[in-house]
């Protein structure tokens, strides 16, 4: 008697190549499945480049995902949505014009530390290999403050 069924993994890694690209930036994510349709894990997030868009310089979020299955086969390969909390910290600039010169400053007190929500949605693609490629968008609002931020996610991994 055989059987051809695809080994099933239930942990991945994931790199976010568009922070990579455009930051430059660290984006790196865990992912553990409870099963076919859910997960958890945490996104991580370093700055490397001071001169960025964004004034973020370090970001965890712990996250839930639920999945809307294609198959129930892969784990993970479907539409998904997934809530975050996020712990951020960096800094921001104060910019000062003089005679068409622009001057950045940064003070003690435009360092911040924020804690924030949000939710993304998005979409997974595993193959035979268990490499995945994902892509999302999403929003997470600071809990202090009345400002928000986005979360833009294309990213390559591997299953284990």
């Amino acid at each position: 008697m055989t059987s051809n069924a695809q080994e099933l993994t239930d942990k991945e890694y994931r790199l976010n190549v568009f922070e990579l690209i455009s930051g430059p930036a660290l984006g790196l994510s865990y992912e553990k499945y409870w099963n076919s349709q859910s997960s958890y894990g945490v996104y991580t997030f370093i700055n490397l480049n001071e001169d960025s868009v964004r004034d973020e310089n370090f970001e965890v979020a712990p996250y839930v995902r639920f999945y809307f299955k294609e198959t129930e086969y892969l784990y993970g390969k479907s539409i998904f949505l997934e809530l975050f909390t996020s712990f951020v910290s960096g800094e921001t600039y104060d910019d000062y014009y003089y005679d068409d010169y622009s001057y950045s400053t940064v003070y003690e007190d435009n360092k911040f530390n924020r804690l924030a929500l949000g939710a993304m949605v998005g979409k997974k693609w595993v193959n035979k290999s268990n490499m995945t490629f994902e892509t999302g968008i999403g929003v997470g609002r600071y809990l202090s403050g009345d400002s928000a931020y986005a979360r833009l996610h294309l990213s390559i991994g591997k299953q284990f």
